[in-house]
């Protein structure tokens, strides 16, 4: 769709006409990065408990788990 209105927008270049904007291609290029984000971040989520549901009871360090939630809020 990008390359269509790229494509548009040089053929409207070429005739003088006013160049379209295509606003809601924008807003889904937008729209399909937060997404990428959030994925992005729901399966470091996931990794992470993951990796801690395998920790034995008795090897939990919960000072270096609370460290570890803090950072990933930061994020």
């Amino acid at each position: 769709m990008e390359k269509i209105a790229k494509d548009l927008n040089n053929l409207e270049g070429l005739f003088d006409l006013t160049k379209t904007n295509y606003k809601q291609l924008k807003d889904c290029r937008s729209e399909l990065g937060s997404l990428k984000q959030m994925w992005d971040l729901i399966a470091l989520i996931d990794m992470q408990f993951d990796s801690w549901k395998k920790q034995l009871w008795e090897d939990i360090k919960t000072d270096d788990l609370a460290a570890q939630i803090k950072d990933m809020e930061a994020k």
